[in-house]
């Protein structure tokens, strides 16, 4: 089984210009494929993939397992 948590792009623009910071140093193809937010790498492995997002809304949680 493997959780991850991952979060939404901020809406504090400081806080924005920081995360578009981060992706830029990630390298393109990465930034690309984290922002599309595909699933389709992690159901490749795991044969239940489930998101369950936050209350906020500005996080969710990714649990696969076999």
């Amino acid at each position: 089984m493997v959780l991850l948590m991952e979060h939404e792009v901020p809406t504090n623009i400081f806080v924005k210009i920081l995360f578009y910071i981060r992706l830029m140093m990630m390298g393109s193809y990465e930034s690309r494929e984290f922002l599309q937010q595909d699933l389709s790498l992690y159901k490749n492995i795991f044969s239940n993939v489930t998101v369950t997002h936050t209350v906020s809304g500005k996080s969710k949680l990714i649990i696969c397992y076999k």
